[in-house]
C-alpha cells in the first residue's frame, strides 16, 4: 500500500492536490502519528484484554504484548500480571485499541526478574517480531478479549 492509499484510508482524511510531493506526504505521515500517539488529536479506543498462557496453561507473568496495526501507524501495549492477564493502551494506560487488523508480539520478562528468579518463564523468540510471531487479530467496536497461546523456548 502507497503512502497516499494509507493516508486517505484515514477516516475523514481528504486527499489534495497539496500533498503531491514527498516531503508533504511524510509530513503529513507524520502529523498523524502525532495525533495516534496523543499529540494533538486521538482516535476512538474500544477496550481489549485477554490472557497470555503457555502450551501447558502455565500463566505468562511479566510479559509484554504490543498490537501494532497494519493499515494505520498506531499501536498499543500492555503487560501481563501474575495471571498472565492483560489490557491494552494506545494513549493511556489501558484505554484499549483503534479498531482495524493488528499484528501482534510477545516479549518475557526482563532478564533481571527472571535471574532473581521472581519469574520461571520465558517466551519462545519467534513470538518477539511482528515478521514471525504469527499473531494477528481484529480490534471490533465494543468489548474484545484474546486468548493468546504461546510455546516456551
Amino acid at each position: 500500500m502507497s503512502c497516499s492509499d494509507k493516508i486517505s484510508s484515514i477516516p475523514g482524511f481528504t486527499w489534495n492536490a497539496t500533498f503531491d510531493s514527498l516531503a508533504s506526504r511524510l509530513g503529513a505521515i507524520f502529523v498523524l502519528y502525532s495525533c495516534a500517539a496523543g499529540c494533538g488529536g486521538k482516535y476512538d479506543t474500544f477496550p481489549v484484554e485477554g490472557t497470555v498462557k503457555f502450551s501447558d496453561g502455565a500463566p505468562l507473568m511479566g510479559g509484554t504484548i504490543t498490537f501494532e496495526a497494519v493499515d494505520v501507524p498506531i499501536s498499543a501495549i500492555g503487560h501481563t500480571d501474575r495471571d498472565g492477564a492483560f489490557h491494552l493502551g494506545t494513549t493511556d494506560s489501558d484505554d484499549g485499541a483503534v479498531a482495524g487488523r493488528y499484528r501482534a508480539v510477545v516479549v518475557g520478562p526482563p532478564p533481571e526478574d527472571l535471574d532473581a528468579g521472581r519469574v520461571p518463564s520465558q517466551v519462545h523468540p519467534k513470538y518477539r517480531t511482528f515478521e514471525t510471531s504469527g499473531l494477528e487479530f481484529d480490534v471490533s467496536r465494543g468489548t474484545n478479549f484474546f486468548e493468546i497461546v504461546v510455546e516456551r523456548p
